[in-house]
């Protein structure tokens, strides 16, 4: 089988990656306010189960992120081509 890859996709590639890390130290950030949050909460004696959906939902972005992340890593990584496209 033949390897390709194709540099033209490289600096797209890399430039989404840098949005993706830059997208994640916001979701860091987000995620210590909201302990911070949680804790003056606290003090003041006010329940802080709402912070749990806004925690949820910071997981979750976080992993979406992760996985976007790893894609892309694929994508920068030469592939093999398959006996058909060989043949073409």
């Amino acid at each position: 089988m033949t390897i390709v890859y194709d540099p033209s996709r490289r600096e797209s590639v890399l430039a989404a990656k840098t949005q993706i890390r830059y997208e994640y130290s916001l979701l860091l950030r987000a995620s210590l306010l909201c302990n911070q949050l949680e804790a003056v909460l606290r003090e003041l004696g006010i329940p802080t189960h709402p912070l749990n959906d806004i925690r949820k939902q910071l997981s979750n972005t976080k992993e979406f992120l992760r996985s976007m992340e790893e894609d892309l890593n694929k994508l920068l990584r030469p592939r093999r081509l398959t006996k058909s496209e060989v043949c073409r």
